[in-house]
């Protein structure tokens, strides 16, 4: 009886631990699938220079350790918008107060942005006022959604696209263009625009003559977010931003409108530039002048790297996460450089993505240093052939200049 009794809970035991412990290992999905079942076997992360697989909490951990993190994204890709929105709300949850930076809003828009994340707007006049099309709710409505819920601020990180598409036309040098604009304008765009020379600007020359192969995310002249079409003004009902923010950016506060020199807030991109990252260059296209484009490419940058660097000067307690197009930091770009001409002594980790129709996820010897981390994730094949021509890599569209 008493040998059957100690079987019994043998059995019992194997079974508890065949059912119990194997499973809850299986299902660790927050270190293993960065929190969400959704992306289980999408994605693999990678050390920059040694290419090694690092996981999910390791990047964490990683990016906990930086006063800045800027995530190089490819745009419109599902897998990239949820494993940049799960990075965020990790370090969320973190005890130092964090700040989320989008390409994809305009700095004009920063009022309607605080408006409503404050509650003090419905999401319809919302998405109006600041010019946010479909692709916002496919790709950065979640961020969104998650700081207006846990009160975390968000700066409009980019120009206005009108204003760097007419100076991409202007035929003008930087400070001859500004002082054009009255003063209502000039208060959007940073007092100088450093055109940076070097390996970011070869690359972009590359792209744009069709001489560079294109980048495993491919430059993309209208951020995901945006519509294709935008007011020519702003919109009548947005505030103009106060010329300060409140104590802490944090909220509940007075909102956090950043102050009105677009030099500390950029804004998203025109549709008819090559805001987030270069891109090749259709044939219907081949007059556009690839020196003026990468003159308009750096006017991003610098208000991008501005809008981060008045921010952490305001506020340096604050931890600050940048969502831009990959090309704007990978390898050093163009927005990673100039904001570090102005804060050399913060921490930056660098994240790259890439998507890959590879679900094996080799380690690209070509992208070894091209960010901290690197985060290879599996993207769906090219369409077919169109009439309206190839599609490109998944998330990216040609760029479309007026």
């Amino acid at each position: 009886m008493i040998a059957r009794l100690f079987l019994v809970i043998g059995i019992m035991a194997v079974a508890l631990l065949a059912c119990g412990c194997a499973p809850l290992h299986r299902t660790a999905l927050l270190a293993r699938a960065g929190g969400s079942a959704a992306l289980f076997g999408q994605f693999r992360i990678c050390d920059g220079r040694t290419g090694h697989t690092i996981s999910f909490a390791e990047m964490v951990d990683r990016c906990r350790g930086a006063d800045v993190v800027l995530f190089g994204e490819q745009h419109s890709d599902a897998v990239c918008n949820e494993l940049e929105a799960q990075l965020f709300a990790a370090l969320g949850t973190q005890t130092r107060p964090v700040t989320l930076a989008l390409e994809f809003f305009e700095s004009d828009t920063q009022a309607t942005l605080d408006a409503y994340l404050y509650g003090r707007l419905d999401e319809t006049a919302f998405r109006e006022q600041s010019r946010q099309g479909r692709a916002y709710t496919l790709a950065h409505r979640p961020l969104i959604e998650f700081c207006r819920a846990a009160g975390i601020p968000v700066l409009a990180a980019n120009a206005p696209r009108r204003l760097v598409s007419a100076f991409r036309k202007s035929s003008l040098d930087y400070a001859d263009y500004r002082d054009t604009l009255p003063a209502t304008d000039q208060r959007w765009l940073p007092a100088t625009n450093e055109e940076l020379t070097g390996p970011y600007r070869d690359r972009f020359l590359d792209l744009m003559s069709g001489h560079g192969p294109a980048p495993a995310s491919q430059p993309s002249s209208q951020p995901a977010s945006q519509p294709t079409s935008e007011p020519a003004t702003q919109p009548a009902s947005a505030p103009v931003p106060p010329a300060g923010m409140g104590e802490s950016p944090r909220m509940p506060m007075p909102p956090p409108s950043m102050p009105p020199v677009a030099a500390t807030m950029p804004a998203s991109q025109p549709t008819s530039e090559p805001a987030s990252q270069p891109a090749s260059m259709p044939a219907s296209q081949p007059t556009l002048d690839p020196v003026r484009m990468f003159l308009s490419q750096s006017l991003w940058d610098q208000t991008m790297a501005e809008s981060l660097a008045n921010f952490r000067t305001r506020f340096p307690t604050h931890r600050v996460m940048l969502i831009v197009g990959s090309f704007h930091v990978e390898s050093t770009g163009g927005t990673a450089q100039k904001f570090r001409h102005r804060r050399p002594h913060d921490r930056v980790v660098t994240v790259v993505y890439r998507g890959t129709t590879d679900a094996s996820f080799p380690f690209d010897p070509d992208d070894r240093e091209a960010g901290d981390i690197v985060i290879y994730g599996v993207t769906p094949p090219p369409e077919a052939e169109s009439p309206g021509g190839p599609r490109g890599p998944a998330g990216s569209t040609p760029a479309s200049q007026p």
